[in-house]
């Protein structure tokens, strides 16, 4: 079961983003690796009325290739 399905189990539609505070829950990495990706050019956090946000598929993703 990928994230994705993971956090909306429940609902028919599937979120494109998550709040970098719930990614230990939803990737099981700290905050600050998060931005240190981000700092690295590896992930985007996108910045939206004072909260942050990650893509879900770019974070699976780069997760992804790191694991190859």
């Amino acid at each position: 079961m990928s994230v994705a399905e993971n956090i909306s189990a429940e609902s028919a539609v599937q979120p494109i983003f998550c709040r970098t505070t719930r990614a230990k829950k939803v990737f099981d990495v700290s905050i600050t690796t998060l931005y240190r990706w981000a700092a690295k050019g590896h992930i985007k956090i996108h910045k939206r009325s004072g909260m942050s946000f990650v893509r879900i598929k770019e974070v699976e993703d780069y997760i992804a290739n790191t694991m190859e």
